[in-house]
């Protein structure tokens, strides 16, 4: 795809630590060469807070929004100068005890430019997976119920979170909002990310003729739990643009033409087509 209005993303690879204070500095070091790089905004991973190695343990970590964990990821959001996409944190609910699967997107001068609380938690025993590969995320957090799109430097930008990308409806009512980028942090399985993640992502780009910007934990984490990495970013017609493989703590960056985006929304107009 071509064309002149030119925006530039980067997603970014952990290989999750189980503390913050091992997590930080990794963050830092990623994010400012994000930035370095020529990103107007960068995505961080689900669960960038920590990887504890039980996974309950969260709860214990979980934050309210006006302390430091956040207010460290504005300052470095300011002085990289660089938007970001601050994958998920673990906000306490007060009133229930759990926790919302937060995603902040914080400007280029460290202000909170919205906030979105993950929709479809996972709940599953993952078919051919290791023995007892079980999850529960409903055990720990509350679900969301609302989408949000944002405007950002990169185009309008719709949120969700890991799992929310087998449900294509979501990402229907962010296009119908006006979004022409989806972030997409993420903490895949080895196994369901090897069978579908690509797949996935590039379908949702297609479909919605997006851009998808996908990043994910990667590697052996403290629990023993496996993720997929390969954090991925897509363009509307499907193409791979940067793609992390299995490399950990890393950052990938990729171009786009906006121009050439709305070109192809207005000469292959699946979305105006739609009858259902």
């Amino acid at each position: 795809m071509t064309g002149t209005s030119q925006a530039t993303a980067a997603v970014i690879q952990l290989n999750g630590r189980a503390s913050w204070a091992e997590n930080q500095p990794i963050i830092e070091r990623l994010v400012r060469e994000a930035a370095q790089s020529g990103a107007q905004l960068a995505v961080l991973p689900e669960n960038l807070y920590a990887m504890p190695a039980d996974p309950s343990a969260l709860r214990a970590m979980g934050f309210s929004p006006d302390e430091p964990p956040l207010r460290w990821l504005q300052n470095l959001a300011r002085t990289a100068g660089i938007w970001l996409v601050a994958g998920t944190l673990p906000i306490r609910d007060e009133a229930s005890g759990k926790l919302w699967a937060r995603s902040y997107v914080l400007t280029a001068t460290g202000e909170i430019a919205a906030e979105y609380d993950k929709i479809h938690l996972f709940d599953v025993t993952v078919p051919d997976g290791e023995e007892g590969e079980s999850y529960r995320e409903s055990d720990l957090f509350l679900a969301g119920s609302t989408p949000v799109v944002v405007d950002t430097p990169i185009g309008r930008l719709g949120l969700s979170i890991c799992f929310d990308l087998r449900f294509p409806e979501l990402f229907r009512r962010l296009v119908d909002a006006g979004a022409t980028v989806i972030s997409l942090p993420a903490a895949f399985t080895e196994t369901t990310g090897r069978a579908h993640w690509e797949c996935l992502l590039r379908a949702r780009a297609i479909e919605n003729q997006v851009v998808m910007l996908a990043a994910g934990q990667v590697g052996t984490h403290a629990s023993g739990r496996k993720t997929w990495g390969h954090s991925l970013i897509v363009d509307p017609w499907g193409q791979v643009l940067a793609d992390a493989a299995d490399h950990p703590d890393c950052q990938r960056t990729a171009t786009w033409s906006r121009e050439a985006q709305q070109q192809l929304r207005t000469s292959f107009p699946v979305l105006s087509l739609r009858r259902l």
